[in-house]
């Protein structure tokens, strides 16, 4: 019965005009065969191995032992999906480019670059902003155009305008709702959009309430002076000013200048952090934390102050002083965008940590930015800490092109 049906497959097969070679078709299998196979080359003597429609047609599939791949001589329509985990290759081989496209050309399939509407690209980070506040975000990246615009999704504020400054920065003008939240923001060149890189753009917009204090004209409002009772206290003779880079004192000398944040005071042993926004320094000067009971006549303020660090030069973060000790830290600040933002841990205590970042800019969106951490260590020589009550405290130049832009506790 076996032969049998063997032999009418033959013929059918025959009739239909389907040729085969005789290592290539092996019949005696088809009744064994449980898993729905039809398969060529079953003695996998090798070699290439080709199924053809139509003696005179003579369309094929056929498998290319030496390049390894299928070959198809002819069009081929799809009509689901088509679903890719490697290469897509061009006529030449290649397979393109980060940035190019997949286009059609004189001479067949090539990969590209567009460059009327290439891919954009987010390369800045972390911006964030006050509910029903308006502000301009600068963005640094790659691939802006002229036409290139911003979104931002889910949104419940405005997005007022885009200005492309070149290739690698565009401004976003953005009025937030009141709606405290994160966003995305979405950056498109004619509708080619930045999320086609995997998560650029993610998380990119933070809208809520700050605790940082502006200490730029036009920030938060002071009250000023040597007496007792106003919010920032300096030592008699000198003066503040505020322009729209920061924060600046004249009319005294380090080491006989000080300042106190008095209204941002708070208890030690509450463990509070200090954080500064400033400017590189023009040369020597401390900033950190200071208390009520200080020698405000001494001229040796780096001995009253619970914990300083000292930078003396614009290029050198030298050490900390301190309740009549001091800790040796040495690090060079020179280069990069030439603002700094100083954290004091656990009320800057001994065995706390200190950690001197760069951040991008003295935009109000870079403020809480951690990307680039220039120094951190641990505070560990005996200070010997006096102060209950105690404040942010600085021992600024007399003048000078530095400014202390802003100063938060938390």
């Amino acid at each position: 019965m076996k032969n049998l049906k063997i032999i009418l497959t033959i013929i059918i097969l025959n009739f239909a005009g389907f040729t085969y070679a005789d290592d290539d078709f092996i019949a005696e299998e088809i009744e064994e065969n449980s898993t729905n196979e039809f398969v060529l080359d079953n003695d996998n003597s090798g070699g290439d191995v080709q199924l053809t429609f139509g003696e005179n047609l003579a369309k094929y599939l056929k498998w290319d032992a030496a390049a390894a791949n299928f070959e198809l001589n002819d069009s081929l329509k799809i009509l689901g999906n088509l679903e890719v985990t490697g290469e897509l290759k061009d006529k030449d081989g290649d397979s393109g480019a980060v940035g190019q496209i997949l286009s059609s050309s004189a001479t067949g399939i090539d990969w590209i670059t567009n460059s009327s509407n290439p891919i954009p690209f987010i390369s800045s980070g972390g911006y964030s902003m006050p509910p029903s506040s308006t502000k301009i975000i600068v963005i640094s990246g790659e691939n802006f155009t002229p036409s290139t615009v911003a979104s931002i999704p889910g949104f419940d504020g405005t997005v007022n305008s885009t200005t492309v400054n070149s290739s690698s920065e565009l401004e976003i003008s953005i009025t937030a709702g009141t709606t405290e939240t994160i966003y995305d923001i979405v950056i498109s060149n004619g509708g080619v959009l930045n999320t086609i890189w995997a998560g650029n753009g993610v998380n990119l917009l933070t809208v809520a309430t700050s605790n940082w204090i502006d200490l730029r004209a036009g920030g938060a409002s002071f009250t000023d002076g040597n007496g007792a009772g106003n919010d920032i206290r300096y030592r008699s003779g000198m003066v503040m000013s505020r322009d729209s880079s920061g924060m600046y004192f004249t009319g005294s000398t380090p080491w006989s200048s000080w300042v106190k944040f008095e209204s941002l005071g708070w208890t030690r042993g509450t463990n509070k952090t200090l954080q500064w926004i400033f400017t590189r320094p023009d040369a020597a000067m401390m900033i950190g934390i200071g208390s009520t009971t200080t020698d405000e006549t001494s001229t040796a303020q780096y001995y009253q102050a619970e914990i300083e660090a000292y930078f003396s030069s614009a290029t050198n973060f030298a050490s900390f002083y301190g309740k009549s000790t001091n800790q040796s830290v040495s690090y060079n600040i020179s280069g990069g965008s030439g603002v700094f933002k100083l954290v004091f841990e656990d009320d800057g205590d001994a065995g706390s940590t200190y950690t001197l970042y760069e951040i991008p800019s003295a935009n109000q969106a870079d403020w809480d930015n951690t990307s680039l951490v220039r120094k951190t260590g641990t505070i560990t020589a005996g200070f010997a800490f006096s102060g209950t009550d105690i404040m942010p405290f600085i021992i600024p130049r007399n003048g000078g092109a530095q400014r202390f832009i802003a100063v938060k506790v938390d």
